[in-house]
């Protein structure tokens, strides 16, 4: 057997050396193919270990970056959305004017109503279906929330409520309702409803004595206006907060992959540079061995 060799004093202490330089070369060969010095829990425990909480930080961070970018990008949506809202109250405030000098056209105050019409149903249209991202409208109802988590603490969260630009009674921060509403009947009477549930029949009852209406309804929109911009303010302070949360979070991801890869990763020159000086070692210990024996038999024969 192996173990019954007889070794020299000499012999034996290259052989254990050579096993040594053997298993250090293996080591130094298994970081440079994966670039860490620090691969399983035998590299050293604590560090792997310390390591691997990193690791699954960065991976929390780079879901939670993810999730904070689409919130971003839903609030975002809602402001695209009530900036055409915007745009639509404008023209309507615009047709309000053109009716006022068209009294007395039939023809044109039927084609005015038509587009007023037109107006307020796509208004009503883009705000109650069209503003949806991702399944979630945040303008047509205050029971929907927007919620974002920042990280693995159950209280770092943001909520962003819904608004409803159509909801009826006072309008408060809360609501977010923009209209109580009006609009002209038929019989060019002015009315309060909420402008998706009714039909404006138009303005080819208006005369000179009830033109004052116009003046109401353009008022109203105006108040409308006004409130719109306290719910594009609103959405716009949340995006502001949810771009901070976004820039810490890429920060800190990429201060925690810094401070894993100090621990894991291989200094690939040094590594090298070790391997090459163990398979030197490893040829001189090879070469010490072959001479010892060499040796040996020259004293046999010498002896014979």
């Amino acid at each position: 057997m192996a173990d019954d060799i007889a070794l020299s004093s000499a012999q034996r202490t290259t052989l254990i050396s050579l096993q040594q330089i053997d298993r250090n070369s293996a080591v130094a060969q298994r970081r440079l193919s994966f670039g860490q010095r620090i691969v399983d829990v035998t590299d050293g425990p604590t560090q792997f270990f310390q390591a691997r909480a990193l690791s699954e930080r960065v991976s929390l961070f780079g879901e939670v970056n993810e999730n904070v970018g689409q919130a971003i990008s839903a609030l975002q949506n809602q402001l695209t959305s009530l900036s055409a809202v915007r745009s639509f109250i404008n023209q309507a405030i615009g047709l309000l004017r053109d009716a006022e000098a068209a009294i007395g056209n039939a023809q044109r105050l039927t084609a005015l109503t038509s587009v007023y019409t037109s107006v307020f149903t796509q208004l009503a249209h883009l705000a109650d279906n069209d503003a949806e991202y991702g399944g979630l409208n945040l303008l047509n109802s205050t029971s929907r929330n927007l919620t974002v988590n920042f990280s693995d603490d159950t209280a770092s969260t943001l909520a962003v409520g819904g608004r409803n630009i159509f909801g009826t009674g006072a309008a408060t921060a809360a609501k977010g309702n923009l209209f109580s509403d009006a609009y002209i009947t038929a019989a060019g009477v002015l009315a309060f409803a909420v402008f998706t549930t009714v039909t404006i029949a138009g303005f080819s009852a208006l005369t000179a004595s009830n033109a004052d209406q116009l003046g109401a309804i353009r008022s109203r929109l105006n108040i409308a206006l006004g409130r719109l911009e306290s719910t594009e303010s609103f959405f716009g302070n949340n995006i502001a907060i949810l771009q901070t949360r976004l820039e810490f979070g890429i920060d800190y991801r990429d201060n925690l992959t810094i401070g894993r890869d100090k621990i894991v990763v291989a200094d690939v020159n040094e590594e090298a540079a070790i391997l090459t000086t163990l398979r030197t070692r490893n040829q001189i210990g090879i070469g010490a061995l072959a001479s010892n024996a060499e040796s040996e038999q020259q004293l046999l024969r010498l002896l014979q």
